[in-house]
């Protein structure tokens, strides 16, 4: 137990200063002397992640852009925040095993990849493992080599999302598993400061694989739009057992042919189209829109909005 300048003070001075009034100032005073002390060796241990509070860890994480996981203990949490220098942390930022990394640790400790436009693979097991590998990896037909996009394996953790058709006008919210809260640590782990992806590159979705995915995805150029026409009709391209967030807010664009004209689904911008070029599709409550140009309520976003 520490000492404490109040239960000394009696021992600093004359007997007769220590008793009566004079003993209750110097009291009172050593109270005040106490207070400050704690208040210096508060400050310095509270940068110390294991002995600082869980109010204190969110401070330290934020300042060493380390996040917290969403089920992460504080002891677990601390023993990361003690190594953002050694033996990984900061010596590798910038690396897409560096990212990972976070991904997982945020998860639990779950099985996620990274991968480019030239289709290099760098992955991490659920137990940390990590390899590298390239593969054919085609998601849509624009260029740009700097461009990445993220796999999360959340079998077991996470499920698919109900379709519009599935979904009825009491029961229209669709769910997964996943919070808006989840989505968006994703999102700052790329975009905000101290973010962990690779300098210039930009990252474009994470797809979630969830229970009902196959054990691996495989884009054929066409998964840059929600849907693709098939026949007269509209269906969609994306395989249905992965969620699908944007990692980057320009890429809520939900064109499905190219005379479709391409809006971002942000801040309540509407879409306009023809009827021509965007046969009717169904929508949550039983009604359809057929694309004509005086529609202005659709609002189709990504699985992580």
């Amino acid at each position: 137990m520490a000492t404490r300048f109040r239960s000394l003070f009696a021992w600093l001075v004359p007997g007769w200063l220590s008793e009566g009034e004079g003993g209750r100032v110097l009291h009172a005073l050593s109270l005040m002397i106490d207070a400050q002390t704690q208040r210096v060796r508060d400050s310095l241990t509270a940068r110390l992640p294991h002995e600082a509070g869980d109010s204190a860890l969110r401070l330290i994480g934020a300042d060493r852009g380390i996040m917290r996981g969403r089920s992460e203990t504080t002891e677990h949490y601390a023993a990361r925040l003690v190594s953002w220098r050694y033996p990984r942390g900061h010596r590798v930022r910038g690396s897409a095993f560096a990212l990972l990394e976070q991904i997982s640790e945020y998860w639990g400790g779950i099985a996620a990849e990274s991968v480019d436009a030239s289709g290099n693979r760098f992955s991490r097991a659920a137990d940390g493992t990590e390899s590298k590998s390239t593969g054919a990896w085609v998601w849509d037909d624009e260029p740009g080599w700097s461009r990445f996009w993220l796999l999360l394996d959340g079998r077991g953790l996470l499920s698919e999302h109900a379709t519009l058709e599935e979904a009825s006008e009491d029961d229209a919210t669709l769910t997964s598993g996943a919070t808006p809260g989840d989505v968006d640590a994703m999102r700052r782990l790329l975009h905000r400061r101290l973010a962990w992806r690779p300098a210039g590159t930009r990252a474009e979705w994470l797809i979630v694989l969830t229970s009902t995915a196959p054990a691996a995805l495989a884009p054929d150029a066409t998964w840059q739009h929600w849907s693709t026409a098939d026949g007269g009709d509209r269906v969609q391209t994306r395989d249905g057992g992965a969620l699908y967030w944007s990692l980057s807010p320009w890429l809520n664009t939900y064109s499905g042919i190219a005379q479709w004209t391409s809006v971002p689904s942000v801040e309540g911008v509407p879409y306009a189209g023809d009827s021509a070029s965007w046969p009717a599709i169904p929508l949550v409550g039983g009604g359809t829109y057929d694309g004509t140009p005086d529609w202005r309520d659709l609002q189709l976003i990504d699985d992580g909005d």
